[in-house]
This record gives C-alpha cells, sequence and structure tokens, in this order.
C-alpha cells in the first residue's frame, strides 16, 4: 500500500473530513478527490506528497486551505486543480503558485480569490509561469487582479478562462501571449468595445481561435470597428448589447465556423453582399432574439438557397426576428 502511485476517489460520494492517513502515501504521483461532500480544512500533511504530479481537489466540498504552505512542498506538480476551496486569506498564494515550477495545469475557479488582501509580494513580480491551462472563473474579481495575474502568464498559455467576475475589460499585456488559443471571459460587467478589440492587436490576434464573451454589457462605438483576429473559428458573444446596428465587422473574421451574436437587440438589416463575404466553412450560426429585419421572402429563398449550395450548416438559427422562411425551409 504504501507504494500506491495512482488513488482515484472522485465522485464516490465520500463524506466527514478528509483523511489524514492519506498523506502516507508518499509515493503517490497522481491523488483525485473531487467531486465528494468532504467539509473542514485541507490537512498540512498534504505536505509529504512530495512526488505529486496531479492534484485534483476540485468540487471537494466546503472546504478551504488553513495555510497554504503544504502546497510549496509539491515541487514536482504539474496539475492543480482547486476548484470550489476557498483561498480566502491566503496572502501572498500566487507566489506559491509560481514557486511550483513544473505547473502547467491551475484550476482556481471559485476559490475567494477576490477576498484575498495580498495576493503576492513583490519579489514575484519578474517572476513568470509555465502555466498552459488557467482557470479562475467565478471569483468576484475585478481588474486590479491584472497585476497579479501578469506573473501567472507567459507565451505557453494556450487557453484563459476568467468568466463569472467583475471585469471590465482585458490587460493590453495579453495581446503578446503568442500561444494562447482560447479566452473564456463570459458572465463580467460592463466592457469598453473598442479597447476590449484593441488589445487584441499584438499576436494573439494570429493564435486565438475560440472567444466566449457571453452576458457582458459592452458600451462604446460597435459598428464599424475591425477584429483582427485572423484565426478565430469560434466567437460566441450572446446577449452583449451588440446593437442597434448590425456588426459588420464580423464579415472580417473569414475562419469562423462558429458565430453566436443571439440576443443583442440589433435592429437592422443583413448588410448587402453579406452571405458572398462570408467563410464558407462556417457551421453554426445563430441570429436569433433580435430584430433583424430582412427583404422579401423571395430574396430569403434566393439567399437559403445559397446556403445549401455553399455552406455545410449543423444548425443555423433565427427566431423571433423579421426574417421568415417558409414552413417547409426549417
Amino acid at each position: 500500500m504504501i507504494r500506491l502511485r495512482y488513488l482515484h476517489l472522485g465522485s464516490k460520494h465520500l463524506n466527514g473530513t478528509i483523511l489524514r492517513s492519506i498523506s502516507s502515501l508518499t509515493e503517490l504521483r497522481h491523488l483525485d478527490l473531487s467531486d465528494n461532500s468532504v467539509y473542514g480544512i485541507i490537512p498540512l500533511e498534504f505536505g509529504n506528497l512530495t512526488n505529486l504530479q496531479v492534484l485534483n481537489l476540485g468540487s471537494l466540498g466546503t472546504c478551504r486551505v488553513g495555510n497554504l504552505e503544504w502546497l510549496s512542498h509539491l515541487s514536482h506538480l504539474e496539475a492543480l486543480d482547486m476548484h470550489g476551496i476557498s483561498l480566502a486569506k491566503q496572502n501572498y498564494w500566487v507566489d506559491v503558485i509560481l514557486n511550483i515550477r513544473k505547473l502547467s495545469f491551475l484550476s482556481l475557479g471559485g476559490c475567494e480569490l477576490s477576498q484575498v488582501m495580498y495576493p503576492y509580494s513583490s519579489s514575484f513580480l519578474n517572476s513568470s509561469s509555465l502555466i498552459e491551462y488557467l482557470f479562475l472563473g467565478n471569483n468576484n474579481l475585478n481588474s486590479s487582479m491584472y497585476g497579479w495575474l501578469f506573473p501567472l502568464t507567459s507565451n505557453k498559455l494556450r487557453i484563459l478562462e476568467l468568466s463569472g467576475n467583475l471585469l471590465d475589460g482585458i490587460p493590453k499585456y495579453l495581446a503578446s501571449l503568442c500561444s494562447l488559443e482560447i479566452l473564456l471571459f463570459d458572465n463580467n460587467s460592463v466592457v469598453k468595445f473598442p479597447d476590449f478589440l484593441n488589445n487584441f492587436s499584438g499576436c494573439t490576434s494570429l493564435t486565438l481561435q475560440a472567444l466566449f464573451v457571453r452576458h457582458n454589457r459592452f458600451i462604446g462605438t460597435r459598428s464599424n470597428e475591425t477584429l483582427t483576429l485572423k484565426n478565430l473559428a469560434t466567437l460566441d458573444m450572446t446577449s452583449c448589447n451588440l446593437g442597434p446596428y448590425f456588426p459588420r465587422w464580423i464579415q472580417t473574421l473569414k475562419n469562423l465556423s462558429y458565430l453566436d451574436i443571439g440576443n443583442n437587440g440589433i435592429s437592422d438589416t443583413i448588410p448587402p453582399g453579406f452571405w458572398d463575404m462570408w467563410p464558407s466553412q462556417l457551421r453554426y450560426l445563430n441570429l436569433s432574439s433580435n430584430n433583424i429585419s430582412g427583404e422579401s421572402i423571395r430574396f430569403i429563398i434566393k439567399y437559403w438557397q445559397h446556403f445549401l449550395d455553399r455552406f455545410e450548416f449543423q444548425q443555423i438559427l433565427w427566431s423571433n426576428n423579421k426574417i421568415s422562411l417558409p414552413l417547409w425551409h426549417y
């Protein structure tokens, strides 16, 4: 038993407190206690698990960290999931993370990070990490967090999740992350639209493939901006206050296969030649719950046949607009 290297107890309906005896399994490489109903403080003895490469405590229960010092001993850790565990009183937690040099996956969603008074020390301002997957959603963070986010980002970062916070935009340094492929920014705050677009002007404009910004309130000029994301394949801007004009800048995104601009208060017509300029690989399009108006049914039918000839749509949604089609076209 002492040589056990893999222990998977995720979703096993465990309850009570965490067994301190787990810390005696010092040969463990992979420990998964996620999705249970455990409560209490994470034992300091977890610091004895110095060979761990993967530690999954996500959705463990109503747990919190009393002292994060134990984590600094896990120098071989490559993946850490503490989703839902309170870090509310863990000053300098960023310092601890940066000391884990091999860490490439970090999930701290719902960890009450907004309540941490001093997340990092000045000595770590010039440090950087090798994290590729970083999840910080649902922490009620405001844009002051970008100060301590900076050392956690590097050109290794591929996925960044900041959804469910109180952010009003993204920092300019994200434009220099030359490996960033996916940004999740759903359910944040009031966002200045031109500034948001301009902060994608660096090499991120070449690498970003998926952008999710659902349920944000965009303000400022929104109709004639240019989004210079040359390889963007997925754009989801559901409920983002993009109207009243149809967002013509979307036509500059030539590699889209998935587009959702439903429920955006758009009260406009679809621009002439819109479909002629559209990328042929588009598979999903949602224009529903706007006030988009079309021309005659004959015009729509004509372009419906154009869809059939040019596109391979898996789904196209445009309900609750002023565009209609004969029943047999659905």
